[in-house]
């Protein structure tokens, strides 16, 4: 039956503000997930990481924790672009050189 829970699974909750849920919610449709659940499955999973080091400091600063997560996230994106742009950069420039 498509609705019988499997014995190995357990209920899962924490009380959340509205904000908080809605930002969950944000986060999980901008990243594809179709609901909630199936986006905090994939962060127990290790699929989707959340916390950087950028966003953990930010967070320190005394800036909102969530905002300053997603803000970390992007930084980090921003940045491995930015060097993965330059490795292939390089190595065209070793190839053409060297070649």
């Amino acid at each position: 039956m498509a609705n019988q829970r499997k014995k190995d699974k357990k209920l899962l909750g924490f009380w959340a503000t509205e904000a908080e849920k809605k930002a969950l919610q944000e986060e999980a449709a901008r990243r594809g997930y179709s609901n909630l659940a199936e986006f905090l499955r994939a962060i127990a999973k290790g699929v989707v990481k959340l916390i950087t080091l950028l966003g953990v400091i930010y967070w320190l600063l005394g800036e909102d924790p969530v905002e300053g997560v997603f803000l970390g996230l992007e930084i980090a994106g921003t940045a491995a672009y930015y060097l993965a742009t330059a490795a292939v950069y390089a190595v065209g420039f070793a190839v053409e050189v060297f070649v």
